[in-house]
């Protein structure tokens, strides 16, 4: 019994030690139309990993509006992105992680790949 006990919780280490890759993307709620749309990326993504950042209009359906490639750096540092607003209606956007090339992995299941925003 003390033997399939040890087995047990050395199973457990093992696989409690696994960890998928992490993809933090971070936006203001709302924003003056106008004003840049600073948005922040932090990964534990392997350098070279690309992606995708893209704004979308979302109405009824989502209309793209502008995209940026971001590309994961050897230093992990926070990346920032700006999207530009002048001239975008008010309303609610999407900013969303797409074509991200990963691991089989996956991602952790805490990873934020979108947020919503409001253009006043």
């Amino acid at each position: 019994m003390k033997r399939i006990l040890l087995i047990a919780l050395c199973l457990a280490c093992i696989v409690g030690t696994a960890s998928a890759y992490g993809l933090y993307l971070d936006c203001p709620a709302s924003i003056q139309a106008g004003l840049p749309l600073k948005c922040s990326i932090d990964s534990n993504l392997p350098a070279g990993n690309t992606f995708d950042l893209v704004l979308y209009f979302s109405q009824y359906t989502a209309t793209e509006v502008r995209s940026q490639t971001v590309t994961i750096q050897e230093d992990h540092n926070t990346q920032y992105r700006l999207f530009e607003t002048e001239g975008l209606p008010g309303g609610t956007y999407k900013v969303e992680v797409q074509n991200l090339k990963r691991g089989e992995e996956g991602l952790s299941s805490d990873s934020v790949t979108y947020k919503l925003v409001k253009v006043l």
